[in-house]
């Protein structure tokens, strides 16, 4: 994958993301079946499942709080998934800040992902992902958006 994402984990992350957000556009194709299997392949058997639902529940809890689509590149298509779009970007950014301790940037990137709505639900999802990446430094204070 060519996204310009460094990071092995926010690749796979990617990926999976890419993945549901095809499920969502086209419920036919049943890509959450790939997301599961990037997972797996990414994070391996038993790791694999708990992030991949981890990821589900982030987009799913930003889905709810913004109004526009996410706009993402066909994780099918050889020529775009070599793209990252501003809203991958966004996500998979927050995500990495989250993982790295770096709480900065994370309310305000959280807030323009989720348009201007509450981005606390995305956030507690986000941080329950992150306790089960690797190499992830998970804080005990949890992330407030005031």
């Amino acid at each position: 994958m060519q996204s310009g994402l460094p990071d092995r984990t926010d690749q796979a992350l990617l990926e999976i993301l890419r993945y549901y957000c095809f499920s969502y556009a086209r419920p036919k194709s049943q890509a959450w079946e790939e997301a599961l299997l990037a997972a797996e392949a990414a994070f391996g058997p038993e790791l694999g499942g708990v992030v991949a639902s981890g990821m589900m529940r982030s987009f799913k809890a930003m889905r709810r709080a913004r109004k526009s689509c996410f706009e993402f590149a066909n994780p099918f298509c050889a020529c775009c998934r070599g793209q990252l779009r501003v809203d991958e970007r966004r996500m998979i950014g927050i995500i990495s800040a989250v993982k790295s301790g770096n709480r900065r940037s994370v309310q305000s990137e959280a807030l323009i992902l989720c348009e201007g709505f509450d981005p606390q639900p995305m956030l507690h999802e986000i941080e329950r992902l992150v306790q089960n990446l690797p190499g992830a430094k998970v804080s005990r204070r949890r992330m407030v958006f005031r």
